[in-house]
């Protein structure tokens, strides 16, 4: 009989999120029979591509499959890291050998003797306002606001731009705007402060307030939340009473009267 017996993956490309936890990886007789009391050994062997043995996955990974005739399929699982840290998808791969056999009509397929696995990462990074409501006096003469990584990791550089928005107080009057400051955020910088001035004056005024809010200019990280992505500021007055009105008549120089 010359029939050939082909072995191999199947299939031979595998995607896996990597909250999954593990991949099951599988080997099987592609084409033919194997015949009669015969038994095929294949050895694995996985080589790292972007990911990496012990720090993406794990298992038993450099071993012996036996496949015969009443053995035609055999699956093996491989463990998934599950991570907080963002990264971009990876993938490594397996290797299969046919260990010396006497059939010489049995062999890989070499179209499936390669497998990749593809690992999904699934962490999605929340930055936000920390905290997202703030009051400030008057006197004080700014407001810090903090922009922090609240969930996740960073492992990619993310830019978010914050910007001011007037409201009951206005922009230049009661505070100084900021229109689209830079932020640079990753993995050794999570955190960042802005500090916002607010003007000083002697009229007596009522709780004014103003926001700020985030946007993403640029980023490598697909799952990227902003939230919370606005941030309220309250400024209290802290001026004395609030201004009389004068009813005096006071001399003008050119001479002419006028009620103030």
């Amino acid at each position: 009989d010359n029939e050939v017996t082909t072995i191999g993956f199947d299939p031979v490309q595998y995607t896996v999120n990597e909250q999954s936890g593990s991949v099951l990886v599988s080997v099987s007789v592609l084409d033919g029979e194997l015949p009669s009391g015969t038994s095929v050994e294949i050895s694995m062997a996985v080589r790292s591509g972007t990911a990496f043995t012990n720090k993406d996955f794990s298992g038993d990974l450099n071993k012996t499959l036996v496949l015969k005739e009443s053995v035609k399929h055999l699956a093996f699982s491989i463990a998934i890291a599950d991570d907080s840290l963002f990264e971009f998808d990876e993938h490594f791969f397996i290797d299969l050998f046919l260990i010396d056999t006497q059939w010489y009509n049995i062999t890989l397929d070499p179209n499936s003797a390669i497998a990749q696995i593809t690992i999904i990462d699934d962490d999605a990074v929340v930055i936000g306002f920390e905290p997202n409501l703030y009051t400030v006096s008057e006197g004080d003469g700014q407001v810090i606001l903090t922009v922090s990584v609240l969930s996740g990791s960073l492992g990619a550089e993310v830019e978010i731009l914050l910007s001011t928005h007037g409201e009951s107080a206005e922009s230049s009057v009661d505070f100084y705007g900021i229109t689209d400051r830079v932020l640079l955020l990753n993995s050794s910088s999570t955190s960042h402060n802005v500090s916002v001035s607010i003007a000083i004056d002697a009229i007596k005024e009522t709780t004014e307030q103003f926001s700020a809010a985030l946007t993403v200019r640029s980023t490598e990280v697909p799952l990227l939340v902003l939230l919370p992505n606005t941030a309220l500021i309250r400024i209290t007055d802290d001026s004395g009473p609030t201004k009389s009105v004068s009813l005096t008549t006071p001399t003008d120089p050119s001479g002419a009267d006028h009620l103030k």
